[in-house]
């Protein structure tokens, strides 16, 4: 995310308004998905493979107070198995989480696991001294933070979780403030942040969100694949925004999305894919 775009995501509990490359995101009212299904099929139909790109929290699974009580339905699980048997679907988890995390809670073999925002992959993730030396940077200035009613920080060793969702209001706010003043002397040197729901990740600069992993991830499949993207919050619209000729698909509610269309919950993300299992029989 450009420096810019950390600023305007830390003034605001809103949509950050800024690509990792800079760019403007065009945002848009996205159209409920399964109303829009006329429209969706003849493109799952006619594709030769589809890649199947899943956030996790929020998306497969409800949310939440504490991100290790999360744990995937047995019902999802199972059509995620029969997906990926299929010779037309690659089944890819795109998450904040960090990659051994995923597997852990999914299980499924055959699905392609990348943590940290689509940074990490089976071959592992390594950081610069400097980034390195960023996040305990950032570590130690956030510290004093956790007195803060509610705000809990996860140290992902790659980056920084600061979680706020039990926090009230003013000590979310407290806690932009605090992060701002960080990235103020930080963020010059490539320290970043991404909000998702109820969290604001710092990120070091190999880090770049899940857009710019997006086209990289994408970029591992010769020959044409026809991508669809699901995700529920801030950290996914740059993927979104990378994908313009695929489907994309925001759960839960968003006032704008660069996603075309939305779905209301977990529960409806696990009717979506029984149905694009149908489709692919």
């Amino acid at each position: 995310m450009s420096p810019q775009g950390s600023r305007e995501l830390l003034s605001s509990s809103t949509t950050p308004l800024a690509l990792p490359t800079g760019q403007e995101m065009r945002f848009q009212a996205p159209g409920p998905l399964f109303q829009c299904w006329s429209k969706v099929v003849p493109r799952i139909r006619g594709a030769q493979h589809i890649l199947l790109l899943l956030d996790f929290d929020g998306t497969l699974t409800p949310l939440r107070d504490r991100p290790e009580d999360v744990q995937l339905g047995n019902a999802t699980r199972r059509v995620l198995r029969r997906l990926v048997s299929h010779d037309r679907m690659t089944v890819a988890v795109v998450s904040g989480r960090r990659r051994a995390d995923l597997r852990k809670r999914l299980g499924i073999r055959g699905v392609r696991y990348f943590g940290l925002h689509g940074w990490e992959d089976r071959e592992g993730m390594s950081l610069l001294s400097h980034s390195q030396w960023l996040l305990l940077s950032a570590r130690l200035w956030l510290a004093h933070s956790l007195r803060l009613s509610g705000i809990r920080m996860e140290n992902k060793k790659m980056s920084l979780a600061m979680h706020f969702r039990k926090a009230p209001a003013s000590a979310a706010r407290e806690l932009r403030r605090r992060i701002q003043d960080m990235l103020e002397m930080l963020e010059p040197e490539g320290l970043h942040v991404i909000e998702g729901s109820k969290v604001l990740e710092v990120l070091p600069p190999e880090i770049r969100g899940k857009g710019a992993a997006i086209r990289n991830i994408l970029s591992r499949f010769p020959g044409s694949v026809f991508p669809i993207y699901i995700g529920d919050d801030a950290s996914d619209e740059s993927a979104f925004a990378a994908l313009p000729d695929g489907i994309t698909v925001r759960v839960g509610r968003a006032r704008g999305s660069a996603a075309r269309y939305t779905l209301r919950d977990p529960n409806e993300v696990h009717r979506f894919l029984e149905r694009l299992e149908s489709e692919l029989c």
